[in-house]
């Protein structure tokens, strides 16, 4: 017995959108030193801490594959700054800005190490942006304080 066509209807699309979820996110694995998108997907779930040079060369991998993730820069720029090459993170950070201005969490770092070299200015600017998108964050506003401007909605 063939089953009525209303069922059918609905139970074709539906196996359809089942085979797509399954097939559509899996990459091929790449061979020969490129990362996979397993890697990828891993190194963005959980990125792991520390500064090693083939860490970083994972990442850098990905981005290649990935190239308009935010995540993967900013995880990426923490490993340059961890690894004492602040001009590579800055790089990142105002390349994944680009992408999403409202990111506070890359304008917080951008300002921390603007504010390290010592661009007060700098650091005062990303930090009343990332304000915007982090209205109560103590982080931020710790950031604005030591850039020489007044906490907003401080007392005098």
């Amino acid at each position: 017995m063939t089953p009525p066509e209303s069922v059918r209807r609905v139970l074709l699309p539906a196996a359809v959108l089942a085979v797509f979820a399954v097939v559509l996110p899996i990459r091929p694995v790449l061979v020969g030193g490129r990362s996979t998108s397993v890697e990828c997907i891993t190194l963005s779930a959980h990125p792991p801490r520390g500064a090693a040079p083939e860490l970083r060369a994972s990442y850098e991998r990905c981005l290649t594959l990935a190239p308009d993730d935010v995540e993967l820069m900013a995880d990426l720029g923490e490993q340059f700054e961890a690894s004492g090459d602040p001009g590579r993170a800055e790089q990142l950070y105002r390349r994944a800005l680009a992408i999403d201005p409202g990111y506070a969490g890359v304008r917080l770092r951008l300002g921390e190490m603007l504010l390290r070299r010592g661009d007060v200015h700098g650091a005062r600017r990303e930090a009343t942006t990332a304000l915007k998108s982090r209205p109560n964050s103590r982080a931020v506003l710790d950031l604005i304080e030591r850039a020489g401007g007044g906490v907003p909605g401080a007392a005098p």
